[in-house]
């Protein structure tokens, strides 16, 4: 059985960033998987996510991308989660936070605020880091790759950067784009969901 799992850092763009780390029950090198969170963070069921690709075997990293953020810990993820369709799906603000108790209203608004001002771009800089940590260390074999929403974006992109990769899989995250099949050097998967419009109408048929 895997281990419950621990925070450790390595170093990033800027300085260090954390990750949750679950080692499998089994000797080194062990093969690897780097687990990316969604845009709503690295919070409990994403750990549950890492502990179950552990079960299976492998050492399964996941990179915190907010690690340097203090804002990020200054919300509840509920209040992430219900702000950030903002923009997306919602058009008509008040009338979707009226949907909502009074006291939450603030704070909707403000992790939707905060959502826009995150510097997605520099994101991908964090994902090839921990990639490159990982491949620096003796006790890691072939490294894959998995993502969810943003995370599954960040999946994308790391396998067009040509990043030594065993295989990557997206989970509802934008595509690569027909441009840049070729750069990609690993067998790529994608999950997308019929109803979720917003992704799947921007996936090539």
């Amino acid at each position: 059985m895997a281990d419950a799992g621990e925070w450790t850092e390595f170093p990033g763009p800027g300085g260090t960033f954390k990750a949750f780390v679950v080692r499998p029950d089994s000797p080194p090198p062990w093969p690897t998987l780097i687990c990316i969170h969604a845009a709503s963070g690295l919070d409990a069921h994403h750990r549950s996510v890492t502990r179950a690709f552990a079960a299976q075997g492998y050492f399964t990293v996941s990179p915190n991308i907010y690690s340097p953020d203090p804002n990020y810990l200054t919300f509840k993820l509920e209040d992430i989660e219900d702000g950030m369709i903002i923009g997306t799906r919602i058009k008509d603000v008040p009338a979707y936070l009226a949907t909502f108790p009074e006291s939450r209203r603030a704070e909707i608004l403000r992790a939707h605020h905060w959502m826009e001002a995150r510097p997605q771009k520099g994101f991908i800089h964090v994902i090839s880091a921990c990639h490159a940590w990982l491949k620096s260390r003796r006790d890691v074999g072939a490294i894959g790759v998995i993502g969810y929403c943003m995370g599954g974006r960040l999946v994308a992109e790391l396998a067009v950067s040509g990043a030594d990769l065993a295989a990557g899989v997206i989970y509802y995250g934008i595509d690569p784009g027909p441009a840049n099949i070729a750069k990609i050097r690993c067998p790529l998967l994608g999950h997308y969901g019929a109803t979720d419009r917003h992704i799947t109408d921007r996936v090539p048929g």
